[in-house]
């Protein structure tokens, strides 16, 4: 059977490393720094590359601890198609992965050595969830912090909370959908003067010195304290999560360019990671720009997208948190049926931080049997290969002798196929990195798989009974052997509701412009060239007249009149149903006419014997007269339609 490339790697990254030690009698892993800041080293050095650190689970929250120990938390599934918890996880500074509970959290946040505060996964069928917890990541145990005072069963199974942070005088401050609270070391919750009105964005809050803190509100960029004041902190317009640093300031995302479109709202093609200082002094420190079409694999090895940084602002919006090796650590947001994009990091060149990726140049080189590879530190690599149509596994191996690109050979070639290819990095002190990517060889890509590929990316509608309109693929042809391109539509489908027309259809499309699908050998990347959107609705340019309760008459004949602005070739097809004695009856047919631009051709249809005998008797004949026709573009022909409802009496 074949191996659709998904399945759990998680058991092979349950690896303790040298420096994790065993604490004697106790269940727990004791917390020990072992990977040291590196140099001032940051994620905007020339040489940083983005990383996949943790490869499976769509990871909602991340908090670092004071060793530089990682605890994030994986997302648990809780929709219509079923109820299951999160898992709470570790990620130690030498790479090993370890499980802190069997339940995750929305949003996290350290306050102390060992322990974080949680806002536990909302749960289907619940009051909204508005309580603190704290976690010991050593034992897992769990400790109530409090809960925000109302009553808050108004909605059931959503987020309460929308972010939560620790200040440096020891208090918890939660933003939540009914305002700011402040939490004392004690346990007392208080509103936040003039708090209650203030809506804040997924994660969107972080601590300032003083016992001041940052958040993004209306798309500004804000400080406040406890006390209830509130000033603007640094100009632009910010979105998403917001990450404290370590000398006090916050990192945090400014949305400089966005895709032209009709609303402001529209996805920013550009982010521009910044460091604002206590005192509101901005530095820009990256940009992160749109994806380039030739880039392979997950990012993996290249330079940081905006695509792959979380911007959303409800509860299923990623995270970001600043390390303290420089690395900036990130979560994409929770797409609709999109795999997810795990846990991610743009590392700086001298972080000792273990990681490793299949190079770009690797993709190009897997063909002839050879792995290049980007690897973080030196160390032993293991590489298994497995085609996912038949099973079968390459396997190959070497070592890193220093950080940066190298390549090492499989035992044999792997002839042209789809592939899943795991990397292992084992460094000398025994923790280790590993990484999951996906490698396409194959000669041709199937038309099926490139319509596939193409259906969600542009195809998008909307509507109710009364029609629909929006976008879809329309005919696709075969460029190259891996090259597909698709016509795109722009369509508007009309039912008539209302008399006299009631039952009565329309199909019109006009085209937009060429979709292309191509297969890289990390599989099919989409691109498109024209206009793209519609101006306008498209006009239909077929007149169809016939009478909704036509006279067939002894001779049995239906007549249809068709008038033809802007094709020359029509065909109808007239759909019959009625009942007899004998059970019900169906019968299809059709005439294909010729026409002169902007002509009336009258077209008789003569009814079947057995539909005539109906029609004598009184009995219901009834049916649909489907007209299409081809409209010829610079694109090819473009289809139209009209359906027409009739019901036959003598």
């Amino acid at each position: 059977m074949p191996d659709d490339g998904s399945g759990s790697e998680w058991e092979d990254l349950f690896v303790v490393g040298a420096c994790v030690k065993a604490v004697a009698g106790i269940v727990a892993v004791a917390l020990v720094v072992c990977v040291p800041v590196a140099g001032g080293a940051t994620f905007a050095d020339p040489g940083a590359r983005v990383f996949t650190l943790v490869p499976h689970g769509s990871i909602s929250a991340l908090a670092e601890l004071a060793n530089g120990d990682v605890v994030f938390a994986v997302r648990g599934q809780h929709d219509y198609l079923g109820d299951a918890p999160g898992k709470l996880m570790r990620l130690a500074a030498d790479g090993g992965v370890h499980v802190v509970r069997t339940d995750g959290a929305s949003l996290l946040a350290a306050d102390s050595p060992s322990t974080v505060l949680r806002v536990p996964e909302p749960t289907p069928g619940v009051s909204d969830v508005h309580a603190l917890e704290r976690v010991d990541v050593l034992t897992g145990a769990v400790t109530p912090v409090a809960a925000l005072p109302g009553d808050w069963s108004d909605s059931l199974g959503t987020l309460g909370i929308d972010a939560v942070t620790v200040l440096d005088d020891g208090s918890d401050l939660v933003a939540s959908r009914r305002g700011m609270f402040a939490i004392s070391p004690a346990g007392l919750v208080q509103p936040l003067p003039n708090g209650a009105d203030l809506t804040v964005p997924h994660g969107a809050l972080a601590p300032l010195p003083g016992g001041r803190f940052a958040y993004v509100s209306g798309g500004q960029l804000f400080v406040g304290d406890l006390a209830g004041s509130q000033r603007l902190l640094a100009p632009g317009s910010f979105g998403g999560p917001l990450a404290a640093s370590t000398d006090g300031g916050v990192l945090a995302m400014r949305f400089d360019c966005r895709a032209a479109g009709e609303f402001d709202e529209a996805e920013p093609v550009c982010v521009t990671l910044v460091h604002v200082g206590a005192d509101g002094a901005l530095t820009s420190l990256l940009t992160a720009n749109q994806r380039p079409y030739g880039a392979l694999g997950n990012g993996d090895g290249l330079g940081l997208f905006a695509s792959e940084l979380p911007i959303g602002e409800d509860e299923y919006a990623g995270a970001i948190l600043l390390a303290r090796d420089g690395s900036l650590l990130f979560t994409d947001d929770q797409g609709f049926e999109q795999p997810p994009t795990s846990l991610r990091a743009l590392v700086p060149a001298a972080s000792p931080r273990p990681r490793i990726a299949m190079s770009h140049d690797g993709f190009a080189t897997f063909q002839r049997g050879v792995v290049g590879y980007a690897a973080g530190v030196p160390g032993a690599i293991t590489v298994s290969v497995r085609d996912l149509e038949t099973g079968a596994t390459i396997d190959g191996g070497g070592q890193a002798p220093a950080p940066g690109d190298g390549a090492l050979g499989l035992q044999s070639v792997p002839p042209p196929g789809r592939y899943r290819v795991r990397m292992r990095l084992t460094t000398t002190t025994g923790g280790g990195a590993g990484a999951v990517v996906h490698v396409d060889t194959r000669r041709m890509l199937p038309a099926r798989e490139a319509r596939a590929a193409l259906e969600p990316v542009y195809e998008q509608s909307d509507g109710d009974e009364g029609g629909q309109l929006g976008t879809e693929l329309g005919r696709c042809r075969r460029d190259a052997p891996r090259v597909v391109r698709c016509l795109l539509l722009d369509f508007n489908f009309t039912n008539a509701l209302d008399r006299p027309e009631v039952g009565r259809w329309w199909y019109t499309a006009e085209p937009l412009g060429w979709t292309f699908a191509t297969l890289l050998n990390d599989g099919v990347h989409t691109s498109d060239r024209g206009r793209l959107y519609g101006d306008i609705a498209p006009e239909p340019c077929l007149d169809v007249v016939t009478a909704r309760r036509p006279h067939v008459g002894h001779a049995g004949r239906l007549n249809v009149r068709v008038t033809a602005a802007c094709t020359p070739r029509v065909h109808v097809g007239l759909h019959l149903r009625w009942r007899t004695h004998a059970g019900k009856h169906e019968r299809v047919l059709a005439i294909t006419r010729t026409l002169h631009a902007r002509q009336a051709r009258a077209m008789a249809f003569r009814l079947p014997a057995g539909a005539r005998a109906a029609v004598r008797a009184g009995r219901r004949v009834n049916g649909e007269i489907v007209v299409r026709a081809a409209r010829p573009t610079r694109y090819g022909p473009v289809p139209e339609e009209q359906g027409i409802p009739f019901f036959a009496r003598r």
